[in-house]
């Protein structure tokens, strides 16, 4: 839940560092990096949820489903 307002809050801080203005084109950007987020949090509780019904605690299928969708295998 923490995903979405932390990608916001970094988009945010780096069109102000970097002084771009606010074009449909942020904003269009702005929505795409929150559809992203979102969707990449549901596919971890979905892993999760997989993960957990085979047998592992809540926490290991969490950390499992987050080390699966970073793309690290180990």
């Amino acid at each position: 839940m923490l995903v979405v307002p932390l990608g916001v809050l970094g988009v945010l801080l780096g069109v102000t560092l970097r002084g771009y203005s606010n074009d449909v084109y942020f904003q269009v950007a702005l929505i795409t990096i929150i559809g992203l987020s979102a969707k990449n949090a549901i596919l971890i509780i979905e892993f999760a949820k997989d993960l957990q019904a085979q047998g592992k605690t809540a926490v290991e299928a969490a950390l499992a489903a987050a080390h699966l969708r970073s793309g690290r295998y180990s």
